[in-house]
């Protein structure tokens, strides 16, 4: 996270999540995975995707 990113704990017992984010504009959901440790059809399926911008460990040619 970076500096200054203004970050509140959310209790989401009883929530209705789905209204949280169409009344919230603001609401973020995001998940960090470190791919290296991944599978390599995972890190290939991501890749195609463009969710990474290279294969870790797969020499350039």
């Amino acid at each position: 996270m970076r500096p200054g990113m203004n970050t509140v704990p959310v209790n989401f017992e009883n929530i209705d999540i789905r209204r949280v984010y169409d009344e919230n504009t603001e609401t973020w959901y995001f998940s960090v995975v470190d791919i290296r440790n991944m599978p390599m059809e995972l890190q290939e399926e991501a890749f195609e995707r463009g969710l990474i911008p290279f294969i870790p460990g797969r020499q350039s040619s």
